[in-house]
Parts: structure tokens; sequence; C-alpha cells
């Protein structure tokens, strides 16, 4: 595992993106960690693993702690990856009902 990026959104999150396997030339898995900061720690809220391959971006789990889900941590976290890597180079895999719901309002937004 090798942090490559580490950035504030707004006042409160802190996204931490960390290298996590290499598979051959082409694939590259990442985690996209969501932190909560605070003047004492930083606790993780959330994280979004996904994969590169070809140039296009694989989302494969999104996971919210329970006690941060609805407060907008999973949009932020996929708002963040269309950010970094643009929104047509993004795909999803299969969801959950909750992921669905994510996946539905970010089409909406962007499409």
């Amino acid at each position: 595992m090798r942090k490559i990026n580490e950035y504030m959104r707004g006042d409160e999150l802190l996204f931490v993106e960390t290298l996590e396997d290499v598979i051959g030339n082409d694939q590259f898995n990442y985690i996209l960690g969501a932190y909560e900061k605070s003047i004492s720690k930083q606790n993780l809220v959330g994280m979004v693993e996904y994969k590169s391959f070809q140039d296009v971006i694989y989302i494969d789990m999104i996971t919210v702690h329970k006690n941060f889900k609805r407060m907008g941590i999973g949009l932020a976290m996929i708002e963040e990856l269309i950010r970094i890597y643009n929104y047509e180079n993004i795909r999803w895999s299969l969801t959950t009902d909750e992921g669905e719901f994510l996946r539905k309002a970010i089409v909406r937004k962007y499409e």
C-alpha cells in the first residue's frame, strides 16, 4: 500500500488515495478513504475501492460507516473520483440498493 494523494474537501473531509496493488502492466487497484478531520484525530468514515484498467476506472465497492450514512459521504467520494478521472471514464460494478440509489443520483447530475 502506497499513499499517492492526500487533500482536503472543505473543512471536514480529508481524502487519502492509496495504490493497493498492480496487476501486470495495465491494472492498478486503489482505495480512496474519506476521513472526518477533527483537531485531535482523523476517523475513517468511508472508502471506495476501485481499479484502473486501460484508462477506465471501475468502482468495485463503496462503504460508509453506519454512523455517517445519508450525510453525503458516498456522493463526496464519487465526486472526488469524477474530479480526478472525469465522469466519462468511470464505470460501476454491481451495486446494492443503496449503491444503485447513489449511482442514479450521479447519472442524473452528470448526464
